[in-house]
């Protein structure tokens, strides 16, 4: 007995449909999408999401889980097929013009018979025995003739065997946040700034975003974060379609005036199926009183949705970040400043303005994690001065007195840890965001980057997933799983999700970078890149710092020797600055003229290398990272044999290290044995590591080995050449 999914009876519309359908596709136990030339042609409708739902979902699947069964009704092939990189890495069945045939039956019913006789290591959703088949059909058609061309068929519902036991999960992993009800998901729009004082738009942001936090402390609800609803702000949607995108069942609308010394706050919610307005009030009060505001309202909200706080909730939606309005105002003038991501904007004009507002009050927690992450944004480009990072530990430690479980305090705490490469200190202060704030988009972001230091790469992608369905167009939510996706090498996931980063914001350089350069990484397709290097002109290297720098990350890719000579003299030795030690920009230039049997000009910049890291040395021993680029460097001025002694003992401290920790120095300790001579077995890391998810990603990849200049003296070596061209080296991991 089979439950088979089809709806021919038409398309059909509303949000119970739509979870319906969600439902359908989480719960059954094959996806079969249908593929054709009509598919191909239509590049963006509703079966789209289905299929990505479906290669959603296969995330968390074990490797080799039968789910996925593609049929193709014409001869649309795989190649070019534009579908989810999932759907490829399996076998496709071909229908010609939609008839099916003995092949189909029987791998389905094979596909069905191998899920039933493979226990399941946790319980699956009980549902009621079907009756003898019934089919529901669903589908768009062709005019004229009856073949489905895009849509879902999906084998709902086979019978399952007797739940067995879940496995205990291990004591170290985080128990799984409460979901909360979807009848409590709610998504406030950006407040309204009604005052006369345009200018002053950066209070009514303030007053939205408190008015957020205090709801998403609320473990009830359910509530998307403000980075997500920032792109609604002045959005000519309706209330249904805001709510759709969103999966929210209510809206709350805002606004805010400012006159003198008084503010009124409005708030209205509202039902988004019914367009219903639920509750709404209005508070006309003095200034000071703008935090009773927000927690009263808050309250009020909580209530409508019928949402039980905890005495822990009622406490913290009670609590004040600062009870002077002028060091608010301060701080939020700030915050505008910093969310254009303009570094020197931040240090020249947001910083005095933090620094005014914790002198007016020195226990503003918000005001010093905020200094904190402002310094810790210009710390690598000061080569890591020792007095920024006082300056910024101070200011840790300021607002860690004030308020120790403010999420924006341990969000500054992680942040600093990752910086230093303290990885416990950033796990420390993650967990303590998963333990605090469990239902918001923050403490699944957390988890990501715990369960991903950890290898722990289901419980990643599952946590990354989670906290883009809480803030579905946060772009560091974003940034953070399409990491992970290149980690995996999901490169089609990744490329998904460069292009929403684009639309979200047209002038990020940066997804547009990964975005030329992820064809690269998936198929050694080198036009992409060029094409980008074509828009930015070698005149404009010198007017636009972004500019040298995407033209110097192209080089680099495409192992560019006379491009980055170019740029390194143009610029003056400072190129590389952005994401590079002035170390490591020195060795890829000593690389760059070394590959032109250049040594005298390279000479000059393994001496420093040679001689800094020897320095740091001196303080640390035991850091592999500063052994790997000293003996890197003694191998390439000629000195072979003290250069395998430094890399040998960074690979023992490596190799004294937990999965997860020091990818990267394992990464670099196996190239730069080729450059001792050791050219065996510089292939034979560098093949291990490519069967091994890594942090590296973007290093770890056949075809950037095969253009890096690093890797030049394998070129031709014919158990590096195999290695490159060995298709399972590139295949995703996971």
């Amino acid at each position: 007995e089979v439950e088979v999914w089809f709806d021919e009876g038409g398309l059909e519309g509303g949000d119970a449909w739509d979870q319906k359908i969600r439902r359908q596709i989480k719960e059954c136990s094959l996806f079969i999408p249908i593929i054709s030339a009509q598919t191909q042609a239509r590049r963006e409708a509703y079966f789209r999401l289905e299929w990505k739902l479906a290669a959603e979902r296969t995330h968390l699947m074990a490797e080799g889980t039968a789910f996925l069964l593609p049929i193709a009704v014409d001869d649309t092939r795989e190649e070019g097929a534009m579908v989810p990189e999932s759907f490829r890495r399996v076998q496709w069945i071909r229908l010609p013009r939609g008839v099916p045939n003995t092949q189909l039956v029987d791998r389905v019913r094979t596909l069905l018979e191998v899920q039933r006789s493979t226990p399941a290591s946790t319980p699956p959703p009980r549902v009621e025995r079907p009756a003898p088949v019934r089919r529901w059909f669903r589908g768009w058609w062709l005019a004229g003739e009856a073949l489905l061309v895009a849509a879902l068929l999906a084998f709902a519902f086979w019978p399952k065997p007797a739940p067995v036991p879940a496995a205990k999960p291990p004591a170290e992993s985080p128990a799984p946040a409460p979901r909360p009800k979807e009848d409590k998901s709610i998504a406030v729009l950006p407040f309204t700034n009604m005052s006369d004082d345009k200018d002053s738009g950066y209070f009514a942001d303030g007053v939205h975003e408190d008015i957020l936090t205090n709801l998403a402390n609320v473990g009830a609800l359910k509530v998307i974060s403000r980075t997500s609803m920032m792109q609604y702000r002045d959005s000519k949607k309706s209330i249904h379609q805001i709510a759709g995108e969103l999966g929210v069942a209510y809206l709350l609308e805002g606004s805010v005036r400012r006159s003198g010394n008084k503010v009124r706050v409005t708030g209205q919610l509202i039902r988004a199926a019914t367009d219903e307005h639920v509750w709404a009030k209005t508070y006309d009060r003095d200034l000071t009183d703008v935090f009773a505001i927000q927690t009263e309202l808050s309250h009020e909200i909580a209530l409508a949705l019928q949402a039980v706080l905890t005495p822990q909730e009622n406490a913290r939606l009670a609590e004040r970040s600062t009870q002077s309005v002028e060091a608010y105002e301060l701080y939020q003038q700030a915050l505008a400043i910093m969310r254009r991501g303009v570094q020197e904007a931040a240090l020249d004009q947001a910083l005095p303005l933090l620094e005014h507002a914790v002198e007016i009050d020195p226990n503003y927690a918000k005001a010093w994690a905020a200094i904190c992450k402002v310094q810790v944004s210009v710390y690598w480009r000061e080569n890591k001065s020792p007095a920024r990072l006082a300056s910024i530990r101070e200011a840790l430690a300021r607002a860690e007195k004030s308020a120790p479980d403010d999420s924006n305090v341990l969000e500054a705490g992680a942040l600093l840890g990752s910086v230093m490469r303290d990885y416990a200190m950033a796990n420390r202060y993650r967990q303590r965001v998963i333990e605090l704030f469990p239902n918001r988009a923050e403490a699944y972001r957390a988890q990501a980057f715990n369960a991903r230091s950890e290898q722990r790469w289901a419980d990643a992608l599952a946590a990354a997933a989670k906290a883009r369905a809480l803030d579905p167009f946060n772009v560091d939510v974003l940034y953070a799983q399409e990491d992970l996706f290149r980690s995996l090498r999901h490169y089609a996931e990744a490329e998904e999700i460069q292009r929403i980063l684009i639309r979200l914001n047209p002038q990020d350089n940066d997804a547009a970078l990964r975005l030329a350069y992820s064809p690269f990484l998936r198929t050694g397709s080198t036009r992409e890149l060029e094409a980008l290097l074509a828009k930015f002109p070698v005149e404009f290297e010198k007017q636009d710092p972004f500019v040298r720098y995407t033209r110097l990350e192209v080089m680099i890719a495409l192992g560019d020797a006379d491009g980055m000579i170019r740029l390194w003299r143009a610029s003056g030795g400072e190129a590389l600055f952005r994401d590079y030690s002035a170390r490591g920009a020195r060795m890829m230039v000593a690389e760059a003229y070394l590959s032109k049997n250049d040594f005298a000009s390279a000479r000059p910049l393994l001496e420093k290398n040679r001689d800094s890291a020897m320095a740091e040395l001196a303080d640390d021993p035991a850091a592999p990272g500063t052994l790997n680029d000293l003996g890197l460097a003694l191998a390439m001025l000629g000195d072979r044999e003290a250069g395998r002694a430094k890399l040998a003992q960074a690979r023992e401290i490596l190799s004294q290290m937990p999965p997860g920790r020091g990818n990267s120095a394992r990464f670099f300790n196996a190239i730069s044995r080729a450059w001792t001579g050791e050219k065996a077995e510089a292939v034979a890391g560098l093949a291990d590591i490519l069967r091994a998810p890594s942090m590296a990603e973007s290093q770890v990849n056949v075809y950037r080995l095969r253009y890096s200049l690093l890797t030049f003296p394998l070129r031709g070596d014919p158990a590096f050449e195999a290695m490159l061209k060995d298709p399972a080296n590139n295949a995703p991991l996971f």
